[in-house]
């Protein structure tokens, strides 16, 4: 007509017995207005019998007009056995519009209802440009664990874990840090530390021990009788128990 051009095609396959179907059915259209352009297509298969049904549901959209560019695309896989269900979607979007602002997310979830009860697991990449003009970036996974796959031994380990608020490193090296505060649950020692000969250690009952790396450096160990010195061929200077 005088504002608007439209063109639509349906595609349809179709099977089916008296306990199963299978169809695939494919949505195309562009529209072009004054101030608008769009195209869109959408992909459906489904195949089912009286108790499952498995489904791909594909949506790929454009969109231009006056204020926005607009693309998208939308992935979803489900499979359905009696009340349990498995779904996967995976969706990208970008976006910019006339006054400045922006984004692109690219997510994706995998989850099962089972039972009555929904879990889930996701990942989300995205960046923003707000009306600001301030730009942020961000990755975000969700999920009961995280694993980091090992190709040498192709197992997985566990660096670190999250539960509830709390954040657990298996194993950690760091540089270099700046600790406010800090609660050691047995005990603190340089990486050198060999009883009564290297390195210095503080345990949680108490007990300091220092050796020193000095040549003909003694040993200082503080515990519940006090401070002691040792020279370095272990014999007491200084503490209980000393006699000159």
């Amino acid at each position: 007509d005088e504002t608007e051009a439209r063109a639509t095609a349906v595609t349809q396959l179709k099977t089916q017995t008296d306990k199963t179907s299978s169809d695939l059915t494919e949505f195309r259209e562009t529209v072009a207005k004054d101030n608008e352009a769009t195209a869109q297509k959408i992909t459906q298969l489904n195949s089912k019998t009286d108790t499952t049904n498995s489904n791909i549901t594909a949506l790929e959209k454009t969109v231009a007009d006056s204020d926005k560019a607009l693309s998208e695309k939308i992935t979803g896989l489900t499979s359905t056995v009696g009340e349990n269900t498995a779904a996967i979607q995976v969706r990208g979007q970008t976006i910019f519009n006339k006054d400045g602002t922006g984004s692109s997310v690219y997510s994706m979830g995998a989850g099962i209802t089972y039972k009555g009860k929904y879990y889930a697991a996701g990942l989300s990449i995205g960046a923003e440009v707000n009306a600001a003009g301030t730009v942020s970036t961000r990755i975000l996974a969700s999920a009961d664990q995280f694993a980091v796959l090992n190709p040498a031994t192709s197992g997985y380990t566990l660096p670190f874990f999250v539960q509830g608020s709390q954040t657990f490193i298996v194993s950690a090296l760091i540089q270099d840090a700046s600790i406010t505060n800090a609660k050691i649950g047995s005990y603190i020692q340089s990486n050198n530390y060999v009883a009564g000969k290297a390195g210095w250690r503080i345990d949680k009952n108490g007990v300091l021990e220092m050796n020193s790396a000095l040549p003909g450096g003694g040993r200082s160990v503080f515990d519940s009788n006090g401070m002691a010195v040792y020279d370095a061929k272990g014999v007491k200077r200084f503490g209980a128990g000393y006699k000159p």
